[in-house]
């Protein structure tokens, strides 16, 4: 039979009392953290649910090229391939103001493919981090 004297057990006592308080400070903290984090977390889903907006503009700004493209195209036909050079001010200006906008629409593709690249890893590091047993597809 195993002996304690009330001594020891007013020392086991105190100090799982302290363990205790700590772990309810603990507690409280992560409760404030788990509040922020709610919120960035909410800020960050209002965020991602505006980029759907980018995306549609984006679509829309390839299907204009695409119709740009296809009717030069159709031009050019037309005329029997030209292979002089095009002294037409508009045709030339045209061109110029399109080729402007390719290289514009390039980087904001560019910038939006950062992005999401970006934002999946991240989120696949978060969803691993926060659930170590769940499968994590690593796709493209």
């Amino acid at each position: 039979m195993q002996k304690v004297d009330g001594f020891s057990l007013h020392a086991q006592h105190q100090a799982a009392k302290e363990l205790l308080r700590q772990w309810t400070e603990d507690i409280a903290r992560w409760h404030q953290v788990q509040q922020r984090v709610a919120g960035m977390l909410e800020a960050v889903r209002a965020a991602w649910d505006e980029t759907q907006a980018a995306l549609e503009d984006q679509s829309r700004q390839i299907q204009t090229f695409e119709r740009h493209l296809a009717r030069h195209e159709e031009e050019l036909r037309k005329a029997g391939w030209p292979v002089d050079v095009f002294e037409d001010e508009s045709t030339v200006s045209e061109h110029q103001n399109f080729q402007r906008a390719m290289t514009e629409a390039s980087t904001a593709h560019k910038n939006m493919q950062a992005l999401y690249t970006g934002v999946r890893a991240e989120v696949r590091e978060l969803l691993k981090l926060t659930h170590p047993d769940a499968v994590v597809l690593e796709t493209n």
